[in-house]
């Protein structure tokens, strides 16, 4: 099995379904899961004001569904899932989807999951999937989990991510930081901004030092202010500081943006890490990664038996 944390919400599921959607804006989120051949699965997430009438809710979705229904296909009563989750099932000819739903009251979130059973509905699994289920409680939290498609990070809390860019290969995320309390430019409003990737296949494109390969993922019109070979998550890594002008007016008032990157090979999972870390700040202002930034590494390839199992 494997898991993904988004936005908060974390859940188990078979190492073949592989996200095809990721969706998070500031109050809710949404993860689709497909394997080779389907949908598998489909899970949304909303934050409430108030405690919803579960029953009530039920009813209406189940009505709904059944407006929806072709001939042949039946709704009926979700049975054997673990409270406190309730639902209902779609039964056919080519299969089952599961519909299942679940507020928690703690974070005041409300949980959508459908499951979809092409053939055999496996129940062992399915209670497994709903059981993994988790919120992350943000109260005080220092960090918020993110993982999925095979990069896994504790992101500083608060930061909100602008861009997820699953490449083949690369997968990279992009957060913006909070907005601090510090003067600006009149015209450079740009937050700190952080992004985390992974890149895969390290040893069949990466021909070149890391120092010379980070110089070529910089900002055009970046200027190199310093390199150094550093110890990070526990491996030999590159770290680059660059800065970038931000116009005449900020140039004159001693402003530059900031960029500090770090690449690290790892040897045991053979892929390319790389953070880095941007801000706007005066001349010789000193810049730092995120203290409670943590990339995961070292990981081991999931162990698959068949499309269902791990």
């Amino acid at each position: 099995m494997e898991r993904t944390c988004w936005r908060g919400v974390s859940i188990e599921h078979p190492a073949l379904w592989e996200i095809a959607v990721a969706f998070a804006p500031p109050e809710d989120g949404r993860l689709t899961f497909v394997d080779r051949r389907y949908t598998r699965m489909d899970m949304r997430w909303r934050t409430l004001k108030y405690v919803p009438d579960m029953k009530d809710m039920l009813y209406r979705f189940q009505r709904d569904a059944k407006k929806a229904d072709d001939d042949g296909v039946e709704t009926l009563p979700l049975k054997g899932v673990p409270e406190p989750w309730k639902g209902f099932v779609r039964r056919g000819k080519q299969g089952s989807v599961i519909h299942a739903t679940r507020f928690f009251k703690e974070q005041r979130l409300l949980v959508e999951t459908v499951i979809v059973w092409p053939k055999d509905r496996h129940r062992d699994l399915e209670r497994y999937i709903l059981e993994s289920v988790s919120v992350a409680d943000a109260k005080g939290a220092k960090t918020e989990p993110w993982r999925a498609l095979g990069l896994e990070a504790d992101v500083p809390a608060g930061f909100r991510l602008t861009d997820n860019n699953a490449r083949v290969g690369r997968v990279a995320w992009t957060f913006a930081a909070p907005a601090e309390k510090q003067e600006r430019t009149k015209n450079e409003k740009q937050p700190p901004q952080l992004i985390v990737e992974r890149l895969a296949m390290v040893d069949q494109w990466l021909a070149k030092p890391l120092e010379e390969w980070l110089k070529g993922e910089l900002p055009p019109a970046s200027g190199v202010l310093g390199s150094e070979k550093v110890l990070f998550n526990g491996h030999d890594a590159q770290q680059l500081l660059s800065a970038t002008k931000i116009g005449t007016v900020g140039t004159v008032l001693g402003w530059r943006r900031y960029r500090l990157d770090v690449a690290w090979r790892c040897e045991s999972d053979l892929r390319l890490y790389h953070v880095a870390w941007s801000m706007t700040a005066k001349k010789g202002h000193p810049i730092a990664l995120p203290t409670a930034l943590r990339v995961a590494c070292c990981q081991p390839p999931p162990v698959v038996v068949d499309d269902v199992e791990l």
